[in-house]
């Protein structure tokens, strides 16, 4: 039975055990009862072998004629008694062998039979459970996306509207007569704010999606740390952002001891990170100091930079805190703030790609510090100076340009950018439209849109 139900691995091994044993045991009949358990276990496994669906048929039959076959063998083992005894043998067991041993055989399977399904039920149990588990999962992560959707676009709608409607409304307003040149400036600074909101989401949408699909490009290069934070702590200083909060302190720090450090790191993806954790924190405080300022460290034989921004606002409480750099997620989601969701998110990206670390401490109502750090390397090639220049554009007069944009509004901005350098500008509409005109004549240079119609 055990090859029948088992296999050929634990019958063997039972073989070898019953049969080390039954040899220790000695006698006249040791040679047919190491014969006798042999055959029966090698049966079972070429019956398992030859016959793999006797479970889904009708099992009865299958273990009667086991049986029989087993017990026949068993019989035909008794060649391996002494002569004097093989006869008496016979005559004593062929009776019970053929009669009663196939019949407890037959009963003793249909047991180990009803035990199979019984597992075969736990198991199938176990394993609808556990769907039902995973469904029950896949359900609150779906219930998860739907509401992070509806949070997004509520989001991007309100995001791209509001200065969409800045820029559209500014503009009308532009072409009203009798405005004198301050409110006109007013106006286009407003204008030029709301164009820079737009473009940052953009541009954020833009690398979380580079980020998605890792191919986000850092361009590492010398860069001075004192001026990647005094130029966004002044930037902000300046800002509408800042300016709104006046109970506000920004407060930067350098250490004087690495004042001048300059490190081997692209320096404008550092320099994004900073400012969005700035932009947060002074998003969620309304009163009190915020402080940034970085520290060189060592770890696991290594130098890092650990970059921080501290503020005093409203904290992050623990129900939040795994949520925190998931992409759409608010600390305050039931309140609106300023921003889509995606600044940590590509932080978090950002700072991995450039073999660092993220994380923060918070403390709820007193306040949250974001670190991050990245990996200090002295130098590791050295500085290139750009090439002096006289000129900031590059001598187009009377030369051949082909601007291809399907876009007239932007073919119009870049004609009014070259206008007075006496270039002759040609407007490719679509691809089709620059190769005949490249076949033509061989332009001195193409300005060429990345996505063009007609191609």
């Amino acid at each position: 039975m055990s090859g029948l139900f088992f296999g050929a691995i634990p019958t063997l091994i039972a073989i070898a055990i019953t049969g080390i044993f039954r040899l220790s045991l000695g006698g006249d009949g040791v040679w047919m009862g190491i014969a006798v358990i042999a055959s029966s276990g090698a049966i079972g496994i070429i019956w398992h072998k030859i016959r793999p669906l006797w479970k889904s048929k009708q099992y009865i039959p299958e273990l009667v004629a086991m049986g029989f076959i087993v017990h026949l063998v068993m019989i035909s083992c008794t060649i391996l008694l002494p002569a004097s005894q093989r006869f008496n043998t016979l005559k004593t067991i062929i009776i019970p062998v053929l009669s009663i041993y196939p019949l407890a055989t037959v009963l003793l399977g249909i047991l180990m039979f009803k035990q199979y399904k019984n597992w075969q039920n736990r198991k199938a149990s176990e394993k609808l459970r556990e769907s039902e588990e995973e469904l029950i999962k896949a359900k609150v992560k779906a219930e998860e996306s739907d509401k992070l959707k509806s949070i997004f676009l509520a989001n991007m709608s309100h995001e791209i509207r509001t200065p969409m409607n800045a820029i559209m409304g500014f503009s009308n307003m532009l072409g009203e007569h009798g405005l004198d040149d301050s409110v006109k400036a007013q106006y286009l600074d407003i204008i030029k704010s709301s164009g820079n909101r737009l473009l940052q989401l953009i541009n954020d949408i833009l690398d979380l999606s580079k980020i998605e699909a890792k191919q986000l490009t850092i361009t590492k290069s010398i860069c001075s740390l004192s001026e990647i934070f005094i130029n966004s702590t002044e930037t902000f200083r300046k800002s509408e952002l800042l300016k709104e909060k006046t109970g506000i302190e920004l407060v930067l720090t350098l250490p004087e001891e690495n004042k001048g450090i300059k490190n081997f790191s692209d320096g404008n993806r550092v320099q994004q990170v900073l400012d969005n954790l700035i932009s947060n924190a002074i998003k969620y405080t309304e009163n009190g100091k915020i402080e940034t300022g970085y520290s060189i460290i060592s770890k696991d034989d290594r130098d890092f930079i650990e970059i921080y921004v501290k503020d005093t606002g409203i904290g992050i409480s623990e129900e939040l805190s795994s949520l925190v750099f998931e992409r759409f997620r608010q600390v305050e989601e039931g309140r609106f703030h300023e921003g889509a969701g995606l600044g940590l998110s590509i932080s978090k990206g950002i700072v991995e790609l450039l073999g660092g670390k993220i994380w923060f401490v918070s403390n709820e109502n007193a306040g949250t510090t974001f670190y991050f750090t990245i990996p200090y390397i002295v130098s590791e090639v050295p500085p290139v100076k750009a090439p002096m220049s006289s000129e900031v554009l590059p001598k187009i007069r009377g030369k051949n340009i082909i601007i291809a944009d399907d876009d007239y509004n932007s073919f119009r901005y870049l004609q009014l950018l070259l206008k007075g350098q006496n270039a002759n500008i040609m407007h490719a509409e679509n691809g089709r439209i620059l190769m005949d005109m490249v076949q033509n004549s061989v332009p001195d240079l193409i300005l060429l849109d990345i996505n063009m119609p007609v191609m």
